[in-house]
């Protein structure tokens, strides 16, 4: 199967409600797209969520699903400014200079788990705190 387009999603961590926009961005595009791929991010701290069409989708299209699906402000603003000037935008960097990689995970779900579990115990007890499951 041949795609033509692809959509990438950068959710980061440190967002407010990091977990219901990646959960949603993440289930929506698996009713939109023909395929979707979740990692998390070679930070370890945000997901990337990879959404494949077999139809042909353009640039203005592209963007619009991406800022509707809650991608990073940051990218998106970069895509607006330069978009005459480039070639390539919905760019999603995969790798950090260090080497580190993104890890692929089956669902969401799994990718979010991941998260939480490799986060420090100081950190898991601030998150948790700030959210209101802990007092």
């Amino acid at each position: 199967m041949a795609y033509q387009s692809r959509v990438t999603l950068d959710v980061d961590a440190y967002i407010e409600d990091f977990e219901l926009t990646a959960t949603r961005a993440a289930y929506q595009l698996e009713h939109l797209a023909d395929k979707v791929e979740v990692r998390v991010s070679s930070s370890g701290e945000g997901v990337h969520i990879i959404g494949w069409f077999e139809e042909q989708l353009g640039k203005d299209a592209k963007r619009r699903l991406r800022r509707t699906l809650g991608d990073d402000a940051k990218r998106l603003e970069l895509d607006k400014r330069r978009w005459r000037f480039r070639q390539t935008d919905n760019v999603l960097w995969t790798r950090k200079e260090n080497g580190e990689a993104d890890q692929d995970f089956d669902d969401i779900d799994d990718a979010l788990d991941y998260i939480r579990d490799a986060r420090d115990p100081r950190e898991r007890l601030k998150y948790a705190v700030q959210k209101g499951l802990v007092v």
